[in-house]
């Protein structure tokens, strides 16, 4: 195994790749590198620190900053900024670990599976901080802030633990499409709306959903849709500040739950407004069962089961 240093060894990182041999080391200096892709599998590649190693390109002009597509990579310590895609993952089970994207139109995509990124950061980009197109991967202790989305999942089986989206234009936690998706312990404060729903069979558990303008967690879709939630023991509280009609803590969008129902249970939502719990038109088939809050529509919908 043989560690190059870039720009010592090579004047840039993807001649060392070029030169690399599985199991090998990859040292970046500080300094301004250009975009690479990760073509072989077993690389370490290590920057000299968030801010002090960066991949520049230019917003909108060039495609990819770093493209993994060796399996099991060890990526950590740089930032990548100017992008349209930051760090892109198109290989399974790799480490991304203290990781800036920045700037970027989205900061990281992952298109593959068993991935873990922790300790990484996506701040100002222009629309995603994360998307999330691949299955059963692992995101634990990332922040999202400033972006158009924080977190934005499009497929299933994801695991979300205990990451902090905050200050999100739009939505803080998203799962659009996808099945069997879990957050866990997650702060999510501050955004537009909180954690959107519109799909089904995803357990939202233990967040903490603060002082979002709009809503704090909401379950849409279309007319029956989405089913089979399991919504349990989240703190909602402060949200809805802007106060705009249909603002709440929590909100079911009309007749949700009708193949599956979604289970609202043991929250603590209150302080919200207008509204701690809106269930529009009906409670229909949902569950809500030792929800701790103070204005619901209908009454009582803390409890009602």
């Amino acid at each position: 195994m043989t560690t190059y240093v870039v720009p010592i060894d090579f004047p840039s990182v993807q001649e060392a790749i070029k030169h690399a041999t599985s199991g090998d080391t990859i040292e970046i200096l500080g300094g301004t590198f250009d975009g690479f892709n990760v073509n072989k599998d077993r690389l370490k590649i290590i920057g000299s620190g968030v801010g002090k190693t960066i991949i520049l390109g230019r917003v909108g002009y060039e495609k990819c900053g770093i493209t993994i597509a060796g399996t099991q990579t060890n990526l950590h310590s740089l930032s990548v900024r100017g992008f349209q895609t930051g760090v892109r993952l198109t290989s399974d089970n790799n480490v991304i670990q203290e990781v800036e994207a920045s700037y970027n139109t989205n900061g990281f995509t992952v298109e593959s599976k068993s991935n873990l990124l922790t300790k990484t950061f996506a701040t100002f980009n222009q629309e995603n901080g994360y998307v999330m197109e691949g299955t059963f991967n692992s995101l634990s202790g990332n922040e999202a802030k400033q972006n158009s989305i924080g977190f934005l999942n499009l497929q299933s089986n994801n695991h979300f633990l205990n990451n902090l989206a905050k200050h999100n234009r739009l939505t803080g936690l998203s799962f659009m499409f996808g099945t069997g998706n879990i957050a866990f312990e997650n702060t999510v404060q501050k955004n537009k709306i909180g954690i959107n729903v519109t799909t089904d069979h995803n357990h939202i558990m233990d967040n903490k959903v603060c002082d979002n303008t709009a809503v704090g967690i909401q379950i849409v879709g279309e007319k029956g849709f989405p089913n089979g939630n399991l919504v349990d023991w989240n703190i909602v509280r402060n949200n809805g500040t802007e106060g705009d009609v249909d603002n709440a803590g929590f909100f079911v969008s009309l007749e949700s739950g009708t193949t599956s129902p979604n289970s609202i249970r043991y929250n603590k939502i209150r302080n919200n407004v207008e509204l701690d719990i809106n269930t529009q038109g009906e409670v229909g088939h949902n569950i809500f069962n030792n929800n701790k809050c103070d204005k619901c529509d209908p009454p009582n919908t803390s409890n009602l089961y």
